[in-house]
């Protein structure tokens, strides 16, 4: 009865009731709900909106609950490749977000159209924007530190690539011959 299924966040109730009262009828001390034939028994996932249409009278049961959003966390990361990515403490809540990049201005406002992390500058701003994807938008959230703060969130760095130790040092021993020599 509706177009909502399990996945969707809302109020939910589950009502089973006598498909035909007239002719059936609970059994007090019976296990099996009905007294009756597999196709007499009814149930049905009802949203809140329908869920005042269905009688409780003497011939049904119903059972409320709630589907709460599912709520992302995990922590930002400058990674060895010289850019912020988010590290979910739940690997699987990946599936639920889509990360885009954009150069930034001072404050870490996009200044255009997203950007491709091989088309990023060393020393160049750039904000990283994680955002659930529109097919699950009203049903997952962001928390930080504890706190809801909605379908997006974002961090701004400046790129630059981490060189493993010998190769740092290999660069920067050039560098210097370069400009002392």
């Amino acid at each position: 009865m509706g177009d909502d299924h399990g996945l969707t966040v809302g109020k939910y109730t589950l009502v089973i009731m006598l498909k035909d009262p007239d002719n059936t009828s609970w059994e007090d001390a019976s296990t099996s709900p009905v007294n009756a034939v597999e196709e007499e028994k009814e149930i049905t996932l009802l949203s809140a909106k329908a869920r005042e249409a269905v009688s409780t009278a003497d011939t049904s049961l119903s059972f409320d609950w709630d589907i709460l959003k599912a709520q992302i966390t995990g922590t930002w990361k400058h990674n060895d490749a010289g850019y912020e990515e988010f590290i979910y403490d739940d690997p699987a809540m990946g599936a639920f977000v889509e990360s885009v990049y954009y150069e930034a201005d001072a404050e870490g406002n996009p200044t255009g159209n997203p950007i491709a992390i091989e088309d990023m500058q060393a020393e160049g701003n750039y904000v990283a924007v994680m955002k659930v994807k529109a097919e699950h938008s009203g049903n997952v959230e962001f928390l930080e530190e504890g706190v809801p703060v909605g379908e997006e969130i974002s961090k701004q760095f400046t790129f630059e690539v981490k060189l493993p130790f010998f190769a740092g040092l290999m660069a920067g021993l050039l560098s210097f011959v370069q400009l002392n020599w």
